[in-house]
């Protein structure tokens, strides 16, 4: 059994920590679905304001990119406003924010405040977690872990639901006017129920340079991960620039941050906690997956089936809920003493499960036979999110811990971006190849790409068109059907693309260390 002695610290037992875990949760849950929820309302805003399609996906970029400049300086942030202090008004700002944006009247407007809106939610993240974990004793920390693996799961998930509903029955503005009423409760509960655990310590100065050169780094790097796809990566002038600075700027944060006696984000943190490191790995796969597949379905399910945004957000949930179930379970069994290593290996397995049975889907898919793979996601990334925190943070506490927690949730956020970037571009390749593929099936003559032709010749004939007409209708009916199938093909190929990666992150779980007895089995000495 491992002993650790703690300061004398206040733990919120009954309905105070149920409020605390749920204004925590609800704050993360969120962020997240703010970081979906915009994508299928793309359109509405487009047509609303005036402005094409591709100016509109700034309005998700401007978000992303303050997400990832602000979660790593969580920690910084929180030890010089106190937790609590920059909880409460992070949740204003994005609240603030939220409102605002529903009442933009330009695109500008609109773009600028999702950037301060995300600068509020990527604190909301990390310091969420940091609460929950803080609120339970070391030997139920696992619970607290669950709890936030649930807003991790839920508000990916939840977002293009949500989202969908809300653009097919009100209008656009809603999807930002929803999070007020939920800002306001959640700012007045943090007030009444969130403590500090332990006094306050304020960094006597602050390290602005490093500040820009982070900010310049991974903004930059946002900005290459979510427009080079579009922008043919590094044919174009603005990739390439935004590449050169993402390099400039993450590497001077990091050689000065390393020899700072007092680093605005203690990346020494990281080297002398092995577990940490090994966390943020995982952490990044997660996040991949996660947000990989929640980028994937969503395309698959509305564009090679036809289906509704709300039926898409609908076909999530089930699995989401599952996660709930399956994270609860697993909390609880590493509280017995099971090795937690045992859970990330199993998680990755189930969820290697899950993208064999997306390969094969069809056309002809439906709700019911895309249900058990969905639901087969939810318990393997409910395996996975507990075990990987847990381990990830274990045996850090005050700065230490908001430093950690924003390192990790970093790298999930930038694991997603990675993920969409890469999935996205592995997408565009194989569509190309498949299309030629079908192509060369389709030229060499075979007789059921024959009969299908004559077959679109005659009902093209019987509609009013003229041979040469309804023979070149034909071709291009084909050729449509090329098309639709290559991209149905392109997408089943994403997941087998993802499992492969869920395979080779087995073994990095084994170089977790887990404490004598196990990560439940802590005796602690107020």
């Amino acid at each position: 059994m491992q002993t650790v002695s703690l300061p004398n610290r206040f733990y919120p037992k009954g309905i105070q920590l149920f409020i605390i875990v749920v204004t925590a949760v609800s704050a993360a849950v969120l962020e997240l679905i703010d970081v979906s929820i915009v994508n299928v309302a793309i359109r509405d805003i487009s047509g609303s304001l005036g402005a094409t399609t591709e100016e509109v996906s700034w309005v998700i970029t401007a978000y992303a990119i303050s997400n990832l400049i602000i979660i790593p300086l969580t920690g910084l942030l929180s030890s010089y406003f106190g937790r609590k202090n920059y909880f409460t008004y992070s949740i204003i700002l994005f609240t603030a924010a939220s409102f605002m944006c529903g009442l933009a009247e330009n695109l500008p407007l609109l773009i600028f405040f999702r950037f301060v809106q995300g600068l509020g939610g990527g604190a909301l993240l990390s310091t969420a977690q940091g609460i929950i974990f803080e609120a339970f004793p070391p030997e139920k920390a696992n619970t607290g872990t669950a709890f936030f693996g649930m807003g991790i799961v839920i508000g990916p998930a939840l977002g293009p639901t949500l989202g969908g509903y809300i653009v097919d029955n009100f209008s656009w503005e809603w999807i930002f006017f929803i999070n007020v009423p939920i800002g306001l409760i959640a700012t007045l509960l943090s007030i009444r129920y969130i403590k500090d655990q332990g006094e306050v310590k304020r960094p006597k100065t602050i390290d602005w340079m490093a500040i820009i050169f982070l900010a310049v780094g991974v903004g930059s790097l946002q900005y290459f991960l979510e427009e080079g796809n579009d922008k043919d990566w590094f044919s174009d002038k603005a990739i390439l620039y935004t590449f050169m600075a993402a390099l400039i700027g993450i590497g001077w944060f990091v050689w000065i941050e390393l020899r700072r006696q007092r680093p605005t984000v203690d990346l020494k943190l990281v080297k002398r906690t092995p577990n940490l490191k090994v966390g943020m790995l995982l952490n990044f796969i997660v996040g991949l997956v996660l947000f990989g597949t929640v980028f994937t379905w969503p395309l698959l399910a509305q564009i090679s089936l036809g289906w509704t945004a709300t039926m898409t957000g609908e076909s999530l949930m089930p699995g989401a809920l599952i996660t709930a179930v399956t994270l609860a379970f697993t909390g609880k069994m590493i509280e017995r003493g099971i090795d937690p290593k045992y859970f990330i290996v199993t998680g990755f397995l189930v969820l290697f499960c899950f993208v064999s049975l997306m390969y094969f889907q069809s056309p002809d898919s439906t709700m019911k036979s895309t249900f058990f793979p969905l639901l087969i996601r939810g318990v393997g990334l409910g395996m996975l999110i507990t075990p990987i925190i847990t381990l990830s943070i274990q045996g850090l506490r005050g700065a230490d811990l908001n430093q950690g927690t924003g390192l990790t949730n970093m790298t999930r956020q930038l694991g997603g971006a990675v993920g969409i970037a890469l999935i996205n571009l592995y997408i565009n390749h194989r569509q190309s190849t498949h299309i030629n593929d079908l192509s060369v099936d389709t030229n060499q003559g075979f007789e059921v790409v024959g009969q299908v032709y004559e077959g679109n010749v005659n009902l093209f004939l019987a509609n009013g068109f003229d041979l040469g007409g309804a023979q070149a209708m034909a071709l291009r009916s084909m050729e449509g059907s090329i098309q639709a199938q290559a991209l149905l093909l392109s997408y089943l190929d994403s997941f087998a693309f993802v499992g492969l990666l869920c395979i080779l992150a087995i073994p990095l779980a084994f170089l977790f260390r887990t404490p004598k007895g196990g990560v439940g089995k802590v005796k602690v000495l107020e």
